[in-house]
């Protein structure tokens, strides 16, 4: 395979995974597949590269994603928490709760 056909899927890869992971900056996703992509520099068969860096790429940032979300949400309240804080804020146990 030709380095700018390489390239090109590199480019193109790029553009799918940053779709495929709305979370993550376009910047972030670059970043991830070239520096995958030269973990392969020097490696006489170049056929699969592409392939192997999608496949590499996608199990990162999966678990980079799951690792941002895990933060996120571990983070927030509950909903039995809510529920609590809700009936807490009440001024009476017949009053709807205030939102």
């Amino acid at each position: 395979m030709a380095a700018p056909e390489e390239d090109q899927q590199i480019d193109e890869l790029i553009t799918r995974l940053a779709i495929r992971f709305p979370h993550l900056t376009s910047r972030v996703v670059a970043e991830v597949v070239r520096g995958i992509h030269r973990e392969f520099d020097g490696h006489r068969v170049r056929e699969f590269i592409p392939l192997l860096v999608e496949r590499i790429a996608e199990r990162h940032l999966s678990r980079r994603v799951s690792y941002c979300s895990s933060l996120v949400h571990h983070d927030a309240p509950s909903l039995g928490e809510l529920s609590a804080r809700s009936v807490a804020l009440s001024p009476s146990p017949y009053a709807p709760p205030r939102w």
